[in-house]
């Protein structure tokens, strides 16, 4: 009933931004996650990207999908105790997208911002696999905040591969694959978590993302160029 609601008054409240002769048809065929990257998949140059984007969807979900869980094992954290912790995160991450993320990409691109993203984030990930201690995990976040980079530097790079009639689709694109990899990941965390609290190892699912941060960088470093090259009218009229 909300998602009705929001539809309703984006659709009477919000008049088009967009200039006219950039608008587009829309056509029930491409209304799917396929459809929205269809474009993109013309542009090869723009594949080593989305699946970065997966990479890092599935392996950053460990967080939501394990962290209580984790820490109750690993610390023997009281539900307060978690509580505060996740509001640490959320201050940190906060404080480096509004203050951090549009000087720094500004100033050295968003590749070089998505190298250091996914560093981060990498080793983030391994450290919360072998700590030892609580507020080992308040320190490494302090890190692994810089992952926030991530996210706008991937939407900066793609957004020059598409064309102006198709930004609203790739931001549609991007956000189901965030569904998915939401669908996706828990599953996979959970179990890997189980596995590794069986075996006596419980940072299991931390060294999972770990792994699949750290291809996500590998794709970065061997395919994903600087300058993205701009959408040909003919790319974005497919």
């Amino acid at each position: 009933m909300l998602a009705v609601a929001n539809a309703a008054a984006m659709a009477f409240a919000m008049p088009e931004s967009l200039a006219r002769e950039h608008r587009r048809p829309f056509r029930w065929r491409d209304a799917h996650i396929v459809g929205a990257f269809k474009p993109l998949f013309e542009n090869r140059s723009a594949i080593p990207l989305l699946i970065v984007c997966v990479l890092w969807q599935l392996a950053h979900m460990v967080y939501p999908a394990t962290w209580a869980f984790w820490a109750t094992i690993r610390f023997a954290w009281s539900p307060t105790a978690i509580g505060l912790s996740l509001a640490y995160v959320g201050l940190v991450m906060a404080l480096v997208q509004g203050l951090l993320v549009a000087p720094v990409i500004g100033r050295i691109g968003d590749r070089r911002a998505l190298v250091i993203g996914l560093a981060t984030g990498a080793s983030g990930f391994l450290a919360f696999a072998f700590i030892t201690a609580g507020w080992q995990a308040y320190a490494i976040m302090l890190l692994a905040a810089l992952s926030g980079f991530i996210g706008p530097a991937i939407n900066g790079l793609l957004s020059r591969m598409a064309g102006p009639d198709r930004q609203g689709a790739l931001q549609g694109g991007l956000a189901s694959l965030g569904s998915v990899a939401a669908i996706v990941s828990p599953l996979l965390m959970t179990q890997t978590l189980a596995a590794g609290v069986e075996h006596g190892f419980p940072g299991a699912a931390f060294l999972l993302a770990a792994a699949l941060a750290a291809s996500a960088l590998g794709v970065v470093a061997w395919k994903v160029t600087s300058r993205a090259p701009a959408a040909t009218a003919a790319v974005a009229d497919a």
